[in-house]
């Protein structure tokens, strides 16, 4: 058997996908906390063909707990963009979502969800968290 069945698609995206934006952010996360987070950036293929990206802020010092603070929903597997995103809050009413439809556009609006003030308050609502279970341990 010589023939080659199994090929590379000829045009693949050339922009860069929002998960390897996302990795970018999340490894600024460890030294910008100080270890006190670090991230895990998940991929979900849905039955749909969309890929679901989802952003956790994981706490070694609470045995990995893990929060899911964005998520970042492609149309298709191999379409990039646009790209819907969601900011989460645990609170009703506390999500905040927007779309972007480049790279350019998407780090920027990562960063102002990083910037927002809800995720401060997420922040500090987890390094409370770990001050209260060191006071208790």
């Amino acid at each position: 058997m010589t023939d080659i069945i199994w090929e590379f698609a000829e045009d693949l995206p050339s922009e860069i996908a929002p998960y390897t934006i996302l990795k970018e952010f999340g490894l600024q996360l460890g030294p910008d906390t100080k270890g006190i987070f670090n991230a895990d950036i998940v991929q979900t293929i849905k039955d749909d063909g969309s890929m679901v990206c989802s952003f956790y802020l994981v706490v070694p010092q609470l045995s990995n707990y893990s929060y899911k603070l964005m998520e970042m929903v492609q149309p298709k597997f191999f379409k990039f963009y646009p790209v819907k995103m969601s900011l989460f809050g645990k609170a009703e009413g506390n999500v905040i979502t927007d779309v972007a439809t480049n790279p350019t556009e998407f780090r920027a609006k990562v960063a102002a969800f990083i910037a927002n003030p809800l995720t401060k308050l997420i922040l500090t609502a987890l390094r409370t968290q770990i001050e209260i279970y060191n006071d208790f341990k």
